[in-house]
């Protein structure tokens, strides 16, 4: 006899035996899935490519983003097949496999749990205590954080590896299905640790209710109480002390830079309590009732939309940096512009690569500029732009254009801003190393950007201007004429 008819049930309704809704969890499974995959790529590559956004909650962002890829990548396509498949296909036969599926999902979310609440009490430091914050957010702790949020829930995920395969099939009025699916085998650590068949359940239970208040109650209330006062500091108006007015802009710029990125972090972590409490919910009432609900019916649907609910927080996650963060959104249009140069350009010919490669430089160099200067979108509107200037003729030792942090963060971003640039030359395309940008901004402004002073627009100063030198050329005939105008 089929191992699959061996645990047939009585008559047990199940939304899963309709055809059509099967299809569409099967539709929203893979959407999600795909778009998940794609988002949080996307941030991965961002955060890794662009040397000036290596900040620690951008860490703890990229963190956040590979616990959600690797949720998309394997839990999900997983997950689907183990309550899609059919029991004959015994795609999960192997208890080891089983073993797989049923660790790894807990792991994921437990450090993405982990990680919401560090990167929730960082920005609580940041905005509530701003004195406290180069103390909690130094880049060699976060380091340590970010681990801690992984070794944690390897350990504390562990009983979940005692797991095995389940073969069953169901049957009522609206059709009937086989599955084969992983169920845990904590009834044999019962019967190991005391003996008694009396006792049979009590670490499931145990363990499911430590899980909640450890890795579910405890990190909601301390995200909610940290969220709960951010949010009061960010309905205070910014009060910024009196200042030459250069530094006083650049610093209510600097405190409202800080503001929304708060905002943003309050979004993701209310976003991912509402996605995974309906898991948490359905696993603890689950347990706690002395007849599960489940074994009444619906445990395949119950289990898909709990764990579709979940899933989607992973792909909302980008989304949600793309609509509230000005440099993720520069950044991902300026990696989906390379995409569609790689597939629009290269089949142009000769010509065709030549133009997209001048473009796409002009696109780079001035959007590092507008990162790395805070002035240099402000000086396309002219207003600003000789109120700018009149401070630096004026008060030439006080018109810095960034913070200090700012100074320290360009210096080394130098070093991989312009590694490689492509110039034209007599129509031709040379590639240069080792540029050299030269200020020639006012003598005595202190502290002064290398690359101040190239205007958005493609206009110049003649207070701010820089001239670019090629030094190293790697083709023959250049000088300064034949240099592409930025």
């Amino acid at each position: 006899m089929d191992s699959c008819q061996l645990n047939a049930m009585e008559p047990y309704r199940d939304y899963t035996q309709v055809g059509w809704v099967s299809a569409i969890i099967t539709f929203a499974y893979v959407l999600v899935a795909t778009l998940a995959l794609l988002g949080n790529l996307l941030v991965i590559w961002t955060v890794w490519r662009n040397s000036h956004m290596h900040t620690v909650t951008n860490y703890y962002i990229m963190n956040l983003a590979i616990s959600d890829l690797l949720v998309a990548a394997l839990v999900m396509p997983l997950k689907l097949l183990e309550y899609r498949a059919e029991c004959q296909w015994h795609i999960f036969k192997s208890d080891g496999l089983c073993s797989v599926v049923y660790y790894l999902l807990p792991v994921f979310v437990f450090a993405s749990v982990l990680t919401l609440v560090a990167i929730s009490i960082e920005r609580y430091y940041a905005i509530v205590h701003p004195l406290s914050a180069m103390k909690v957010s130094s880049k060699s702790r976060t380091r340590k954080i970010l681990a801690v949020t992984w070794v944690i829930p390897i350990l504390v995920a562990s009983p979940f590896v005692f797991s095995r395969s389940l073969p069953f099939s169901i049957h009522s009025e609206l059709g009937s299905i086989s599955r084969e699916i992983c169920n845990d085998r904590f009834n044999e650590i019962d019967f190991a640790l005391f003996g008694d068949p009396e006792h049979i359940g009590d670490f499931r239970k145990g363990y499911f209710l430590f899980l909640f208040f450890v890795m579910y109650l405890t990190p909601s209330a301390v995200i909610f109480i940290t969220c709960v006062k951010i949010a009061i500091s960010l309905v205070q108006p910014i009060t910024v002390e009196n200042s030459i007015y250069g530094r006083k802009d650049t610093r209510r710029r600097h405190e409202e830079n800080k503001r929304k990125v708060a905002r943003m972090v309050i979004v993701i972590a209310i976003t991912f309590i509402i996605s995974w409490s309906p898991h948490y919910l359905v696993s603890i009432i689950s347990q706690l009732q002395p007849n599960s609900f489940l074994r009444e019916g619906q445990i395949i649907f119950t289990m898909l939309i709990t764990h579709l609910c979940g899933f989607v927080n992973s792909c909302l996650n980008p989304i949600i940096y793309t609509a509230m963060s000005q440099k993720f959104r520069r950044s991902f249009k300026d990696i989906l512009g390379r995409i569609l140069y790689c597939c629009t350009f290269r089949s142009l010919g000769p010509y065709g690569m030549r133009y997209g490669q001048s473009q796409r430089f002009t696109s780079t160099f001035r959007q590092t500029l507008s990162e790395t200067d805070p002035n240099h979108l402000a000086l396309n509107d002219h207003r600003h732009r000789n109120t700018v200037l009149l401070t630096a003729k004026t008060h030439p030792s006080h018109s810095s254009s960034g913070t200090d942090s700012d100074i320290r963060e360009l210096k080394e971003e130098e070093k991989s801003i312009v590694k490689k640039y492509i110039f034209k030359n007599n129509g031709h395309v040379c590639k240069t190393e080792n540029i050299v940008v030269r200020n020639s901004s006012p003598v005595n402004v202190e502290p002064a950007s290398p690359l101040k002073g190239i205007l958005k627009n493609g206009t110049r100063n003649v207070d701010y201007q820089s001239n670019i030198r090629c030094h190293e050329q790697l083709c023959t005939g250049d000088d300064e004429r034949n240099i592409a105008d930025v």
